[in-house]
């Protein structure tokens, strides 16, 4: 029996790309869209990301930028944040932050009613104005977001 010698994490990475570019043929992104939309698909093998996902025109723009001024990012899940490449930020000085599960956050949501996600929503947009939200699973994080922004 051979030795089987593990190939190395750019390596697999390089690969999983591929096999990715290969079953998604012509998926109609540009560059800059399609390499979000493929590590999308990359960390949840769902391929109908290429159906459903959008991008504003400006959206990689801004997100850039905001990463370049050193603004934070806010995110609904500790699966997210954790799934956020901190290395690649910190030399913006971005940190990244998720506030479910804070005292502060869990009070709010018990003194008032409202879902901690919506709590937590509140309590990020003291850490950033121009920062960038994530959402990963908490519908009611995104529905307070939309509020908070139609406020100004």
């Amino acid at each position: 029996m051979g030795l089987i010698i593990p190939m190395k994490p750019d390596e697999i990475e390089k690969r999983s790309f591929k096999i990715i570019d290969n079953e998604a043929g012509d998926h109609g992104f540009p560059h800059d869209q399609w390499t979000i939309v493929r590590r999308m698909i990359h960390t949840t093998a769902d391929f109908d990301y290429i159906r459903t996902v959008r991008f504003h025109p400006e959206a990689i723009r801004a997100g850039i930028r905001a990463i370049r001024q050193g603004q934070n990012i806010v995110t609904d899940t500790e699966m997210v944040r954790a799934g956020i490449r901190k290395a690649d930020l910190e030399s913006f000085g971005v940190k990244v932050f998720c506030f479910m599960n804070e005292p502060a956050v869990i009070r709010k949501s018990k003194e008032t009613g409202i879902t901690r996600a919506a709590a937590a929503a509140d309590h990020g947009a003291l850490f950033t104005t121009d920062g960038i939200y994530t959402i990963g699973n908490a519908p009611t994080a995104l529905l307070r977001l939309t509020d908070l922004l139609e406020q100004g």
